[in-house]
């Protein structure tokens, strides 16, 4: 700040005093003037014109420097946006684009069966895991050092799509949704499943069987929204749920309580391979960036925008007597 400026801002506290109990310009310059012309010989010892020179050399003179302290600021704008722009590109092309969900419009897929139905499986399938062998057939057991060694030994590392394999069936996630596919024998049709899906409670299985998965969801979905759909394989049939949910800033480490849980620590976000992602700053930078892109293709204020306003109302909360209706806030 200049010497100027500091000597100006000695009377800031004074003139705002002013400026809100007169919440406009002009009856502030009337307060200004009424004072030269009640306390000071500025209109007796000058003529109107001197009087009219030195407010507008004063007025010019600020005017100046207004004009230039403007201009510095637009060309700092410019820069930090160009930078920031910058920044945003060279970060996107490492985010990997998200598929389109085909099952979005919620119509269930199933496979055309013939009249004659086989009779239903009495056990779910199970999903059994590979390991790698080597060539004598020999199972190699791989090892975990550095980066892959869990955090915790009790959870699991998650799977590529940042959910967990299970026994009996495997999820997925993103921020916004989970996935979970559970396979069941090839001959079912749909009407054989028993999917019930609510905010906080999910069952899948089959009509007549015990559950295959059955519980109280780790966090709340927006069961209104929930799809699911019977989808064949190679091996049979998966019964594919498709939640959303309501808090789209988090991960979960299991689909229903009581299940066993992935080390939320070790995932990737959406389903990102970038290694550079995996430290908390700039994941947190993607995580941003990606709802502020949501948003703004919703038409709905930025996580930035959102804070600027919360700010703005929060002032004028404080200072009810202010008409803020002329202002020009920048």
């Amino acid at each position: 700040m200049a010497a100027s400026d500091m000597d100006d801002a000695e009377f800031d506290g004074f003139l705002m005093n002013i400026a809100e109990r007169k919440r406009v310009i002009d009856p502030m310059l009337d307060v200004v003037f009424g004072f030269l012309r009640r306390r000071t010989d500025f209109f007796k010892g000058a003529t109107s014109e001197t009087a009219e020179k030195t407010v507008m050399d004063s007025f010019r003179k600020h005017l100046s420097i207004a004009e230039q302290q403007a201009a510095k600021e637009k060309k700092e704008a410019e820069k930090k946006k160009a930078k920031a722009d910058k920044a945003k590109a060279e970060q996107a092309k490492k985010v990997p684009e998200v598929l389109a969900d085909p099952n979005k419009d919620g119509m269930l897929i199933e496979e055309v069966i013939e009249d004659a139905e086989p009779p239903i499986s009495e056990a779910p399938v199970k999903i059994e895991e590979k390991k790698p062998e080597t060539a004598d057939g020999e199972t190699v057991v791989p090892s975990k050092d550095g980066d892959e060694e869990e955090d915790d030994p009790n959870k699991l590392k998650p799977n590529a799509g940042n959910g967990g394999d299970m026994d009996t069936y495997s999820w997925t996630q993103t921020l916004e949704e989970l996935t979970l596919v559970v396979p069941v024998p090839g001959n079912l049709k749909g009407s054989h499943i028993n999917c019930v899906i609510e905010k906080k409670k999910l069952v899948v299985g089959i009509k007549g069987k015990e559950p295959i998965l059955s519980g109280a969801l780790q966090k709340a979905v927006n069961a209104e929204d929930a799809i699911w759909t019977l989808e064949p394989t190679p091996a049979g049939k998966n019964v594919v749920v498709t939640l959303e949910k309501v808090n789209q800033m988090e991960w979960w480490s299991a689909v229903v309580e009581g299940e066993q849980e992935i080390n939320t620590k070790k995932v990737e976000p959406e389903n990102s391979k970038v290694s550079d992602l995996k430290d908390d700053e700039t994941r947190q930078m993607v995580e941003k960036m990606m709802f502020d892109q949501r948003q703004k293709a919703m038409g709905l204020p930025t996580s930035d925008e959102q804070k600027k306003d919360d700010i703005l109302k929060k002032f004028m909360a404080q200072h009810p007597e202010m008409d803020f209706s002329n202002a020009k806030i920048c």
